[in-house]
């Protein structure tokens, strides 16, 4: 899992080299953190400060939580729906007869 994070008020000019304020200087959220989940998809998640930004990037390579919520949900309820309703074991059991 890879993230970085980006100064959404100030940018590196090409042709000088120096930092300039972009549009949204002093609007909104200064630091925007991403991360890529394990399924290849792109999280991003806006901070007031570098520090914090960073911090929630580290956590986010470290922590299934934060990498792949959706993907624990669906573990957790297809494993509930196998439990607790009678459909859904006979569809596993006929998918399992038709293997």
């Amino acid at each position: 899992m890879s993230g970085h994070v980006r100064d959404r008020w100030m940018r590196r000019d090409p042709a000088t080299g120096r930092k300039v304020r972009t549009g949204r200087y002093g609007k909104g959220t200064r630091w925007q953190a991403r991360a890529v989940r394990a399924d290849g998809t792109e999280v991003t998640k806006s901070f007031p400060t570098e520090a914090d930004a960073k911090l929630w990037v580290a956590k986010a390579q470290t922590s299934p939580q934060l990498v792949a919520p959706r993907a624990a949900f669906t573990t957790v309820a297809d494993a509930w729906l196998l439990n607790h309703h009678p459909a859904a074991r006979l569809v596993q059991d006929i998918s399992k007869a038709k293997a």
